[in-house]
């Protein structure tokens, strides 16, 4: 049986409760979360994932092998950030390795605390000869008051391809709670062999997301990628994306940025709507990437 003692206080010691300024430096503690994965194509022709290392609450959900690919859920648990959080994020494929990633629910930033640093999400995607990478995440939701800042630098080798896109709501129209403070920065860089391809940097703040020069008061924007491999033209891709008939009230134009890559914007004012969009070329282009047409990944319709 354990002992217990009791100890008399001594009269010089005295109980003191932290000062304002030292609990608010705790409030203010980081929790970032890192993530690295390597896929490997098997003998079978399957892609596994060979090597994965993490730090923080990032994980990877077991793969799910369906047709050209396997589906690979990003799980952030606590399902948004707060001031001092960031996510790091890197994926690299060998050589044929197929892979889509997407998450199980939108992400959320939340608003921070005055005089606070940003809230950082940093994705690294390197991909080898006759790979292919669908980097396709469900939205991210901008609390008023968030400050995100978010980063992507694609490496697409010259036989591979790459399809990505970054959807992001303002604001909480449901609950109204518009984004009437708060900044969101975004910057992608995508290159192939050493050779940058395509270099885009935005930040949007309350007075560009009402501005006729900014979104116009929309407060829905994505952007969706492609990168095909070299001898692939991209126009068809464009083509599609400039042919189909988007819901009323979106607003969308398709740029061929080089031969191989295409970019396409989105503005709306119903998330769901810009998802459905995004879906439907997804779907449409899919034949120029793997050669069949595929079926969405289940996750997004539960």
């Amino acid at each position: 049986m354990m002992k217990s003692t009791v100890l008399e206080p001594k009269p010089s010691i005295q109980t003191v409760c932290p000062s304002p300024a030292v609990m608010h430096e705790a409030l203010l503690s980081e929790w970032p979360a890192e993530l690295s994965g390597r896929f490997q194509r098997d003998r079978h022709g399957a892609t596994q994932l060979v090597r994965l290392s993490h730090r923080g609450p990032l994980r990877i959900q077991r793969l799910f092998q369906t047709g050209p690919w396997a589906e690979c859920y990003l799980l952030h648990p606590p399902g948004g950030l707060v001031t001092g959080d960031s996510l790091a994020i890197e994926m690299m494929l060998a050589e044929k390795a197929c892979v889509l990633v997407t998450t199980p629910a939108a992400g959320k930033v939340y608003g921070a605390r005055h005089t606070a640093g940003w809230q950082q999400t940093e994705v690294r995607l390197q991909m080898a000869d006759e790979t292919g990478l669908a980097w396709l995440p469900q939205d991210t939701i901008c609390f008023d008051r968030a400050r995100v800042r978010q980063s992507f630098d694609i490496s697409v080798a010259p036989s591979a391809w790459h399809v990505g896109w970054e959807q992001v709501t303002f604001g909480r129209r449901a609950s109204n709670a518009p984004f009437q403070s708060g900044q969101f920065s975004q910057s992608v860089c995508i290159h192939r062999a050493g050779i940058a391809l395509y270099r885009d940097r935005i930040s949007i703040t309350p007075d560009v997301l009402a501005s006729l020069a900014g979104l116009a008061g929309l407060t829905v924007m994505a952007v969706l990628w492609i990168v095909l491999p070299e001898g692939h033209s991209v126009i068809p891709a464009i083509e599609i994306a400039r042919q189909s008939t988007p819901s009323s009230g979106l607003w969308t134009g398709a740029t061929a940025v080089t031969a191989e890559l295409g970019i396409v914007r989105v503005l709306g004012d119903d998330a769901l709507q810009v998802r459905q969009y995004l879906e439907s070329l997804w779907t449409d282009w899919t034949p120029l990437c793997v050669g069949q047409s595929v079926h969405p990944p289940r996750i997004w319709r539960t």
